[in-house]
Order: C-alpha cells, then structure tokens, then sequence
C-alpha cells in the first residue's frame, strides 16, 4: 500500500510539474520510484505501481481509460527494465561500475522508450495530442522520465 500510496504521489507531483503538452511531466520521478521498488522489492509489487499510477494520473485529470492504459504501459516498461537488470548480473547496491552502465541502458535505452512510445500512442488516440506532435511528446515523455 506504501508503493502505490508513493506512486500515486510521485505521479500527481511529477504532473503538476508538466511540459506544454497535456499529461506529458517535464520531470517524472514515478519511474525512479517504480523501478527501484520492482528492483529492490521484486516485480510482485508491479500491482501497487500500477494502482498508483492510475491513481496519480486520474487526479491529473486523465480520466478513467487514459490513466489505465497509460498506467499499464509504464508498469510493463518498468517490468521490462527491472528483468533485463537482473538477468544481466545488476547490483542494486551499484558497487561496480559496470552496475552504473547496466542501470543507465536499462533506464536509457530500455523500458523508458516503450514507456514514451505506449504513452505518446495513447495521448494521440485519446485526442489529447495531435498526430503531428508525436515525435515532440515521445521525446518530452522519455526525457522526463529519465531525469
């Protein structure tokens, strides 16, 4: 309850800190809070990230089936990430430099940018962003997450 009550948080705090285009935070710690908890916690906590990420993103004005399914993409990426980090050896306690480097791919160049593709693929079909903004709003949404 304490993950989806951090996620929620997280989530509605990194929307009040939002770009120019709707639901899109310039700054998201939700997906730090999410993947630490998977990757320290094991992904059994995947239903309370979810939960609050629905959560945070209703109060954000979302609404129902939007927060749903945008909750759904970034639980699954952040899933992702956390399996791709422990079948490549990751230290959590990142003691070698090497964990930095699988922690930063993982971040970078893994579930992050499904996470960006499903959200800005779900914005535009929700109305909420035009076609033509796509590649704006995948690049706001992945950089705001990575930060």
């Amino acid at each position: 309850m304490a993950i989806a009550l951090a996620m929620a948080v997280a989530t509605g705090l990194g929307l009040a800190l939002h770009a120019d285009l709707p639901l899109v935070a310039a700054f998201a710690p939700a997906a730090g809070v999410g993947l630490a908890a998977v990757v320290r916690l094991g992904p059994n906590m995947a239903p309370a990230l979810w939960l609050g990420q629905v959560a945070g993103l209703f109060w954000g004005q979302a609404g129902l089936a939007l927060a749903l399914a945008l909750a759904t993409g970034s639980t699954l990426a952040t899933l992702l990430s956390a399996f791709w980090l422990s079948r490549s050896g990751f230290g959590a306690r990142l003691r070698h430099p090497r964990d930095f480097w699988l922690l930063t791919g993982a971040v970078v160049c893994g579930g992050l940018r499904l996470s960006a593709a499903n959200a800005t693929a779900w914005l535009v079909l929700a109305g909420r962003v035009s076609p033509t903004d796509m590649p704006t709003t995948w690049l706001a949404w992945w950089l705001g997450e990575v930060l």
